[in-house]
């Protein structure tokens, strides 16, 4: 496992897991490439034929004008928010995930952000089980990538 907390980087690797995780400082594309180059350092370092899972995850807060990001869910999404009060009292947020299958599966989960109530957090997840060799990986990602861009953006912006 490398670290480098000033930049909030790790790269795990090992027999089961090859993982890079960092925060994006620039844009999606730039840390896209980033990623893509420390794993292809890891697959000429450690070559590995075939893969047999692989995930990605692309996490991002979107601003909220006007109302707060669970007034704008209670308005748009939910059609009784009351409702919510029979599970319990002290809601802090609600949001929605759908799961879409496939080749895979992939979750999109949107909810306001706990720590900004001015932001929704907008997550999507996909899990593709092999095989697939390292050229699959940075199309698969690009793929995600232009999913969160377009599908998820416009979903979120309909909301809005």
């Amino acid at each position: 496992m490398l670290s480098n907390p000033a930049l909030q980087r790790q790269v795990v690797i090992g027999p089961a897991i090859r993982q890079v995780q960092m925060s994006v400082e620039l844009t999606a594309a730039k840390a896209v490439e980033e990623v893509v180059d420390i794993l292809a350092k890891t697959q000429a370092r450690f070559p590995v034929e075939q893969y047999l899972s692989y995930t990605i995850t692309i996490v991002s807060h979107v601003p909220v004008t006007g109302e707060t990001a669970m007034e704008l869910f209670d308005r748009s999404v939910l059609r009784k928010p009351d409702a919510l009060n029979e599970l319990g009292p002290g809601r802090a947020a609600a949001g929605i995930r759908v799961i879409l299958g496939g080749a895979g599966q992939t979750f999109v989960t949107i909810e306001p952000l706990l720590g900004d109530p001015g932001k929704l957090f907008a997550q999507v997840v996909q899990t593709v089980n092999g095989p697939l060799t390292f050229h699959d990986v940075p199309l698969r990602i690009d793929a995600m990538l232009r999913y969160h861009d377009n599908q998820v953006r416009q979903f979120v912006d309909r909301l809005l």
